[in-house]
């Protein structure tokens, strides 16, 4: 009886201590969402309803929402719902360094980034440093903000959730870095059809 306590107990601390990770990392939630609060198909104002953080959506927007995500050790990031028909389609955090042209720091976080993403989902099934295909060789890991701010490389990685497939990637997009993570449904979506209102 007393091993089968210490069992439960420990068992219940595990749990604990996962479910403490994904909050804390920002990329879960206790809603078992499949996109930040969000199950895929919600409306804008489903998803409007649930989300708890500051609200940086354009007044009048009917396309997207914007939140502020606090995330420890990025300085910056942005979650974006993107809707079609009202329905939710796809979905994205933005995340970028005070100074935007910060590259090693930009680097810095797409690491971090990684690193939590495979903690939370295991070993990618793409990670890739994709070059000019002329050059000769890919560049050294200790290159690659040089090569970033040089508009050289791109670095790209990918998990599958149960109902999601990620897409991780840094690259120098209109003279700063575009860090981005990009999730999108498994299954297609239902999105329904305006009817005609003639």
């Amino acid at each position: 009886m007393i091993c089968l306590t210490r069992l439960l107990r420990t068992t219940r601390q595990c749990v604990y201590r996962a479910l403490i990770f994904v909050c804390a990392t920002g990329f879960g939630s206790l809603y078992a969402a499949d996109f930040g609060v969000a199950q895929w198909g919600m409306t804008l104002s489903e998803v409007k309803a649930l989300e708890s953080r500051t609200n940086l959506t354009p007044f009048g927007q009917q396309d997207y929402l914007i939140f502020k995500v606090a995330l420890t050790g990025v300085e910056q990031t942005r979650i974006v719902y993107q809707f079609s028909k009202q329905t939710l389609v796809s979905g994205r955090f933005l995340f970028s360094t005070q100074d935007p042209f910060n590259i090693p720091q930009a680097l810095i976080q797409y690491q971090q980034i990684s690193s939590q993403m495979s903690s939370q989902y295991g070993t990618p099934y793409r990670d890739q440093v994709l070059t000019n295909p002329v050059s000769a060789q890919a560049p050294a890991a200790a290159d690659y903000a040089t090569e970033l701010a040089s508009d050289r490389i791109i670095l790209k990685s990918a998990w599958r959730s149960a109902s999601s497939t990620i897409q991780h990637q840094l690259a120098w997009q209109s003279n700063r870095p575009n860090h981005q993570l990009v999730y999108r449904p498994i299954k297609a979506i239902n999105v329904p059809e305006l009817k005609n209102a003639f």
